[in-house]
């Protein structure tokens, strides 16, 4: 079977994002059922309420990178797969690395970076360093969002 999947197609980051922010759900049911998983994360209204700020926080975000995501993610000349634009999967990362690791704040109106553990070097279970997924150096890169 062949990993050739056709050339990379190359889009604007604010397409992209465009296309992202279509993707997000317009509007979270009042009531769906939470998966066991979650039952010791916070309580149910607190998972909701995070719900709805990490979405509104999704929003913002895909509305900055379609008006100003050109300053920070060049299309490249000939590219040959995904993995030729890290800005994208350092997004990824940070955006998952929120989603998990943020706290709803008390007026439960945002979220609260408790750790970026994509960004951040660890040490593993034989106490040796391991080094963070991201650079630290990029991370700086997406506070100015």
């Amino acid at each position: 079977m062949s990993t050739y999947h056709g050339p990379v197609t190359q889009k604007p980051i604010s397409e992209l994002a465009k296309y992202l922010k279509n993707l997000i759900p317009a509007n979270i049911p009042e009531t769906y059922e939470l998966k066991p998983m979650f039952e010791n994360v916070a309580s149910e209204e607190d998972i909701r309420n995070g719900i709805i700020a990490f979405r509104d926080f999704l929003y913002l975000f895909c509305d900055h990178l379609i008006s100003d995501g050109h300053l920070y993610f060049k299309l490249k000349k000939n590219p040959r797969n995904g993995t030729d634009y890290p800005f994208l999967y350092r997004i990824t990362d940070l955006l998952s690395d929120i989603g998990y690791h943020s706290k709803l704040s008390e007026s439960g109106d945002s979220l609260l970076i408790t750790e970026i553990p994509s960004f951040t070097t660890s040490i593993d279970e034989k106490g040796n360093k391991k080094r963070a997924k991201n650079p630290v150096s990029k991370l700086i890169v997406f506070c100015v969002f």
